[in-house]
């Protein structure tokens, strides 16, 4: 047995229903694991393929923090409850986004659609002096904010 830590996990895919459109989703890990799904939100706000990212989260088993998720949270729920986020898949619905104005230290903001449905999360990228940190947003179906500090 291997005592590699996998940072990367594979996470059941659910349909979630909002205003009349189906929409797939992928649970997202509360903390320290990234579901696959994940590494595309953070590859396309990062400018990085999906190796790239897969990579840079891999560099964690070596001990060095380059991409660490803070915390992922369903709004709707106790933060200490075992029920996981979801955001939707960006492969498996019709994806369209809207480039929002940049806010105080956001470097880059969008808004996803899916499916039909406008403005169903929202990803900004702030820039600071050591990191940079990436919100997900999560406003329509179930809500819920993931956090994520990439270090450069």
């Amino acid at each position: 047995m291997s005592s590699v830590i996998e940072y990367i996990r594979d996470t059941p895919m659910v349909v979630e229903k909002v205003e009349k459109a189906q929409i797939r989703c992928f649970e997202v890990p509360k903390t320290k694991y990234f579901a696959r799904g994940e590494l595309l939100y953070i590859g396309f706000m990062l400018n990085m393929r999906d190796d790239e990212v897969q990579n840079k989260i891999n560099e964690m088993r070596l001990g060095r923090k380059t991409i660490e998720k803070v915390y992922a949270c369903r709004l709707d729920a106790d933060p200490w409850s075992s029920t996981r986020m979801i955001l939707p898949s960006l492969l498996d619905n019709e994806t369209d986004l809207t480039e929002l104005e940049p806010i105080g230290n956001a470097r880059l903001r969008v808004m996803l659609h899916f499916n039909g449905v406008k403005n169903v999360v929202c990803v900004t990228l702030h820039e600071y002096d050591e990191f940079r940190e990436l919100v997900i947003t999560k406003l329509k179906g179930i809500k819920g904010v993931v956090r994520y500090i990439i270090y450069f």
